[in-house]
Order: structure tokens, then C-alpha cells, then sequence
């Protein structure tokens, strides 16, 4: 979930799935989105990440999304405010797919001046959940570009 103060496009809500409407479920583990299995070498197109080439690297799913928001989305005299809350979801085939944690972070650009803009992105560490919060159960309930019937026992 993606939860911003930016100017928002004619489709876009303030907190929504962050995740191309053309996927059929919300998950980051799906073309064209980056991601990797196991013992992986890291994406090809690694213009935007911390690293040179592609570095091995090994886990049972890595994501590599790198979130930026332009100044032309940016409002005048407001920070840009970007958050994320993130969960890893056991999928099952019989029964309820359940939440196994979730994670917030995200970042913010500060506003300088009307002539130099916003500064680049300040990371907000990233902080651990044992539940995803409401806000998170209420923009997956209401996210209607994607079929995923996700069967998650909020209970």
C-alpha cells in the first residue's frame, strides 16, 4: 500500500495498492515488476539501485522497487511524503491466504524554495508489524483494478 501527499493523477487515491493495475493480483513477484527467487542475480536495469551490475544475491523472494516521486507532482510548499506498508502473504491453495507480517518505511522530500524545488529523497526507516493496520485492510478491501479474491482472514 502507498499512501502519499502528492499531487495525485485523474486515476490515483491518496493511499492505494502500489502496484500496475494490469496484474491481476497485488503481488511484486509478477512481470514487469523486479523481483528474484532463491540464489538470484540482482535486475538488469540496475540505473536506479545502490549497486553496480548485478550482484548475487539470495533469499526465498526479493523485491526490488525503487519508489521516486518528480517535482512535478510535488505541491509548492509541502514536502512530499511517500509511505509504504508492505506484507508477505502465504498463499494457500485450500483456506484463507494469511499475513505472515508486514513492514512500513518509505521516504520524504523536503520542499526548499519555489526555485530549487524539493531535495532528494530522506529514507524513513522502516519499522516491523505483526498486524497489518486498518488503513493497509481497508485499501486492499477497496482495491478494485485487481480480481485477487484474497480469502485473508482479517479476523
Amino acid at each position: 500500500m502507498r499512501t502519499t501527499n502528492r499531487r495525485l493523477l485523474a486515476d490515483e487515491l491518496g493511499s492505494q495498492v502500489d502496484a500496475p493495475a494490469q496484474l491481476l493480483e497485488p503481488f511484486y513477484d509478477t512481470e514487469p515488476l523486479e523481483y528474484g527467487y532463491g540464489v538470484h542475480a540482482t535486475p538488469q536495469d540496475h540505473f536506479d539501485k545502490p549497486w553496480q551490475g548485478r550482484p548475487k544475491r539470495a533469499s526465498t523472494l526479493a523485491i526490488y522497487d525503487t519508489p521516486f516521486v518528480s517535482d512535478a507532482l510535488g505541491k509548492l510548499g509541502q514536502n512530499i511524503e511517500v509511505d509504504f506498508e508492505t506484507c508477505v502473504v502465504c498463499q494457500r491453495d485450500v483456506g484463507y491466504d494469511s499475513i505472515l507480517s508486514c513492514g512500513r518505511w518509505g521516504y520524504q522530500r523536503e520542499f526548499l524554495d519555489e526555485r530549487s524545488g524539493w531535495a532528494e529523497p530522506e529514507y524513513k526507516e522502516a519499522t516491523c508489524l505483526n498486524f497489518p493496520s486498518i488503513g493497509f485492510r481497508q485499501t486492499v478491501d477497496l482495491a478494485e483494478p485487481f480480481e485477487y479474491q484474497h480469502w485473508l482472514n482479517w479476523r
